[in-house]
């Protein structure tokens, strides 16, 4: 009910209100996308991009699991599989977008190696933030996971295990980037605050 520590859309506004709010962002995702000074090709192959990874076969396949998953014993491949769906997929997109805008389709597999290490440890922190943090810090509420009997990462593996795996994927990040022209500092330093983040 919280993000950020304010109200979610939906308690602020109503779940009307926030349904059309996604609705909203989504379609001006594509608006922006097409209004790039780009080829007509790259814009092409960037709006296929996000609309796979925004649709069924992506983030609202992912919640899709996630929800499905609740009150039930699944393993790490299916947590796995759900994770880079739901938050992994918008993730990539973004990465590879790049690439295409950069006329750089040859940086694929390695923007798409980085993005998937950091979905999923991003979705793990988020895991260990739920039990580790404090509404306060976090900005939403803590426990949430337990409550609707999620299995997460801490659930099967514990903190410790699951911290190892997020700093293990974020290595594996890293060294996606070495085969980038140029400077690839930011997304280096991105890798590493989304290991350390606090909320």
């Amino acid at each position: 009910d919280f993000r950020r520590g304010k109200p979610s859309c939906h308690i602020a506004f109503g779940y009307e209100y926030a349904l059309l709010a996604g609705d909203a962002l989504l379609t001006l995702a594509f608006e922006t996308a097409v209004k790039a000074k780009l080829p007509a090709d790259r814009i092409i192959d960037s709006v296929a991009v996000l609309s796979k990874a925004a649709g069924w076969a992506g983030m609202v396949g992912g919640q899709v699991m996630d929800l499905q998953n609740e009150g039930k014993k699944v393993g790490i491949e299916d947590i796995e599989k759900t994770d880079a769906l739901k938050t992994g997929e918008l993730i990539r997109a973004a990465c590879v977008m790049g690439c295409i805008a950069a006329g750089r389709k040859d940086m694929i597999p390695a923007a798409e190696e980085y993005a998937r290490c950091i979905g999923i440890s991003f979705q793990i922190v988020d895991d260990i933030l739920d039990v580790t943090s404090d509404t306060a810090t976090l900005g939403k509420p803590v426990g949430s996971d337990d409550e609707n009997e999620k299995c997460t990462y801490v659930s099967l593996l514990g903190i410790e295990h699951s911290k190892e795996i997020v700093s293990e994927l974020t290595e594996k990040a890293k060294e996606a980037l070495k085969g980038f022209d140029g400077d690839a500092g930011f997304l280096v330093d991105f890798a590493d605050k989304m290991e350390k983040r606090k909320n």
